[in-house]
């Protein structure tokens, strides 16, 4: 494996490290006093921020809660009011080719970009966008990578299981069912497309992790309580309970729940 020279990631709020939904609505949201300093949307540091830290390389973020794989599929709004429009996957990609940061070392031959993308939960959560159109926009996006980096190494990321979301609680059981079916379908879809592709392109299933987190598996082994992946720490941060529900805290504390909110 070669040496990076930076790590570039293309996502949503699963990613989002600051420098996307806080920057685009002016840093209205998250602003939560309980997400962690920066805008992310989480309890503190996000984990590309602990990848690059653990290569000691560069980090560049293009992440935006709320981004879609392709806004000519659907266009995606940050939360919580999903008014604003946010860059998608696709177009996030484009800004960094038209402007690739000045630090990118590419000249080496011995140090290689390492690039993540991961999207499509809110293409199924919100606009009911399919598994297949989504591994298709993906693929033409890492296409568009592997033009201008040859050599690059290029990640594709897929979530767990969209039905055991916290928000998938308040969806009714057909809505789970087609979550469900889109998370699986995804999964082999991008698996497919990573085995026909070259060693650089590698495809990581969190689903299994996520498993592991259950309460039949082992979450203490990860600092998690039992019940940690059934709910979240931070209720109805997006209104999923009803407009009339206060955002609650979980008693137990940030850090031994699996989700920060609804969804992530």
């Amino acid at each position: 494996m070669p040496a990076f020279s930076a790590v570039v990631a293309f996502a949503d709020s699963f990613t989002d490290s600051g420098n996307g939904s806080a920057r685009i609505t002016n840093g209205t949201w998250p602003h939560l006093p309980q997400y962690f300093s920066g805008g992310r949307f989480s309890d503190g540091p996000v984990w590309v921020e602990y990848v690059a830290g653990n290569l000691s390389v560069p980090l560049y973020n293009y992440a935006v809660g709320g981004a879609t794989t392709s806004n000519k599929l659907a266009q995606g709004f940050s939360p919580p009011n999903f008014i604003v429009p946010v860059p998608s996957i696709d177009e996030q990609v484009e800004d960094f080719l038209s402007a690739p940061p000045a630090g990118l070392n590419i000249s080496s031959t011995a140090a290689v970009p390492l690039f993540f993308l991961w999207s499509g939960a809110n293409d199924a959560i919100f606009y009911n966008i399919t598994a297949s159109q989504v591994s298709t926009s993906l693929a033409s996006t890492v296409y568009r990578l592997r033009e201008r980096y040859p050599t690059s190494q290029i990640v594709l990321l897929n979530y767990p299981s969209l039905d055991k979301l916290p928000a998938s609680f308040y969806a009714s059981r057909a809505t789970k069912t087609t979550l469900h079916t889109f998370s699986t379908t995804l999964d082999a879809l991008l698996r497919d497309f990573a085995d026909g592709g070259s060693d650089l392109t590698t495809y990581i299933n969190l689903v299994l992790l996520f498993d592991d987190f259950e309460y039949y598996a082992e979450p203490d082994e990860y600092g998690f309580v039992p019940l940690g992946s059934y709910g979240s720490c931070l209720v109805n941060a997006f209104g999923e309970a009803g407009p009339d529900v206060p955002i609650e805290v979980c008693e137990e504390g940030f850090g031994v729940r699996v989700w920060m909110d609804a969804y992530q």
